[in-house]
């Protein structure tokens, strides 16, 4: 995924990042619902190939919109998404307990899916990003 961010041309990232989210998005639900091992497989490896493109799309777009001098900073607050990733997971952890674990991730998911809907939909400074 990182590869085919690298190679394509430098022309509607942030139109790309919407349908890469949205992309994310129907796998996770494809991986929550599947209850088969060989439909799985394809399905995980279809998740960490977008969500490899989501971290180097978003990585790129925080890279060329930020000023020179302010670069080292806006980075340090990009890597605060994996720390933010983690308090995220414990919520879903909780919703696990209560509701299973593939109502949880679906459900996440789904949300996730609305959100990039609205986005792609009402986003016009996200989806204008090149």
């Amino acid at each position: 995924g990182s590869l085919v961010i690298a190679s394509i041309p430098a022309k509607h990232r942030g139109q790309m990042l919407v349908w890469v989210a949205i992309a994310l998005s129907i796998t996770l639900i494809g991986f929550a619902t599947s209850t088969s091992y060989y439909i799985t497989l394809p399905i995980m490896l279809a998740l960490g190939v977008v969500s490899a493109m989501r971290l180097s799309l978003g990585q790129v777009l925080v890279q060329v919109y930020s000023e020179p001098e302010y670069r080292g900073r806006v980075v340090s607050v990009w890597m605060m998404q994996y720390s933010v990733m983690s308090l995220g997971t414990f919520v879903v952890g909780m919703l696990a307990e209560f509701l299973g674990v593939q109502m949880a991730i679906g459900g996440m998911a789904a949300l996730l899916l609305v959100v990039m809907l609205v986005v792609a939909a009402v986003g016009k400074p996200i989806r204008n990003l090149e």
